[in-house]
């Protein structure tokens, strides 16, 4: 059974169902702010999933790696804190780094536009000696590049651009020991789509990838992929979004083929097939052969392993979900109140198990008692929460008893879509 992570902005909100794991056993969290747009807000909310309340540290450092601005908070059991980024870093750039005695907190990133429309990213950890992979897709108006951040010390990376076609273009990039560069993607990749693979020769080193557009600001954003792949995954459509697509590229190298299927509880379309180049990429818009607002599950297979982002379009921003193999038991997400806000969850249960999962939806400094709802799946079951919030509620965390448990979380102002991300977690 797959799952899911996101990833992650234009920064492409890589956000799609990316319910992978964000950590392991350390509390170790960095992302990168690319400062003051002029069409956005950014914050930065710190969750505790675990109860422990435990504290937490968070640095602000230019992207010089200049320490500018710390912050030591402790967090009330399942409780979480706010920081305004322009409090901490003005209108400049800066790596921000989130530490904590507990293993299990969450950092969650947020650009909030004036049409109360936000793009979410979690916090994420470097990694070193392995490949990782972004999927590229982005207007020729609008500005798409990655940001390389050396956060432990100087790293020699390795760039492979893949065209659509699955031409590469290798290219070799030094970051110093805690410095931030950025990479301009048109200029390797000219056509509308394509493929990033980046490999730190030696050292630690995070990465992101943003799309940006003139008066828009930050438009979409997201996290690198695992360098697994998949061979088959499932994700939940979402009929409140439009223009909602799949970007899907070829990891194996000798190219693939793949099928996608759309079905609910009483129904699978027959579905779509296509062939994958090696190191090929393909964009499909799901509505040219599934239903605009069709509903179910989406089901993908492939016959050597790819790699896949799932992306939506809210009020001319992108969300992007990325296909992963596993689901965390533990889940949270905390964002912003910035206007009334409905939540809404989306779960579906695809194992073949009864799911159970109990939902805490919780404010930054929680009440006594807490009170945590239980729900029920049968298996294929697809159940929409819909609880009603108080004004001051900014979180919500996830305990199920299965990993074969997909969840998205969609924020609403009346029927207008304000934002949609999967629950991100801790792998138990």
């Amino acid at each position: 059974m797959s799952s899911f992570h996101s990833i992650q902005a234009v920064v492409v909100l890589l956000g799609i169902f990316f319910f992978g794991a964000l950590q392991a056993m350390a509390s170790d969290f960095y992302i990168f702010h690319t400062g003051d747009d002029g069409a956005s807000e950014a914050y930065l909310l710190v969750i505790d999933i675990g109860g422990a309340g435990p504290d937490i540290n968070v640095e602000f450092s230019d992207s010089n790696g200049n320490l500018l601005q710390s912050q030591h908070k402790l967090l009330s059991p399942y409780g979480s804190v706010r920081f305004r980024i322009a409090d901490y870093l003005g209108s400049e750039q800066g790596l921000i780094h989130l530490q904590s005695s507990s293993s299990k907190i969450l950092g969650n990133y947020w650009r909030i536009f004036a049409d109360g429309v936000a793009l979410h990213l979690p916090m994420s950890v470097g990694f070193r000696g392995e490949t990782r992979y972004f999927l590229h897709r982005a207007e020729s108006s609008s500005e798409a590049f990655i940001t390389l951040s050396a956060i432990v010390e100087d790293v020699e990376c390795e760039l492979v651009f893949y065209s659509e076609r699955g031409q590469s273009t290798l290219e070799r990039r030094y970051v110093t020991a805690g410095k931030t560069i950025q990479v301009d993607v048109s200029k390797y990749l000219r056509g509308p789509q394509g493929m990033i693979s980046l490999r730190p020769v030696n050292g630690t080193l995070l990465c992101h990838y943003y799309i940006r557009q003139q008066n828009i600001g930050v438009k979409s954003n997201c996290l690198p992929l695992s360098p697994q792949g998949i061979k088959t995954t499932e994700l939940p459509r979402l009929p409140e979004a439009r223009n909602d697509s799949l970007l899907i590229a070829d990891i194996s190298g000798m190219g693939t083929e793949v099928q996608i299927r759309s079905h609910d509880e009483s129904y699978e379309s027959p579905g779509i097939k296509r062939l994958l180049l090696p190191h090929g990429t393909i964009f499909i818009k799901l509505e040219e052969f599934f239903s605009e607002k069709q509903d179910g599950l989406l089901r993908i297979t492939g016959r050597s392993r790819f790699l896949m982002d799932y992306t939506l379009e809210i009020s001319g921003r992108i969300t992007r979900i990325s296909a992963q193999e596993q689901t965390a038991k533990l889940r949270g997400l905390s964002w912003p109140v910035w206007q009334p806000t409905q939540i809404r969850l989306r779960l579906w249960n695809v194992g073949e198990e009864l799911s159970n999962s109990r939902i805490l939806l919780n404010q930054s400094r929680p009440s006594s008692p807490l009170q945590w709802q239980e729900i029920l799946l049968a298996p294929e079951q697809l159940l929409d929460w819909s609880p009603e919030i108080r004004a001051d509620w900014d979180s919500l965390i996830l305990r199920s008893d299965t990993s074969e448990t997909l969840a998205v979380c969609l924020g609403l102002s009346g029927s207008r879509l304000l934002f949609v991300s999967p629950l991100h977690g801790i792998l138990n």
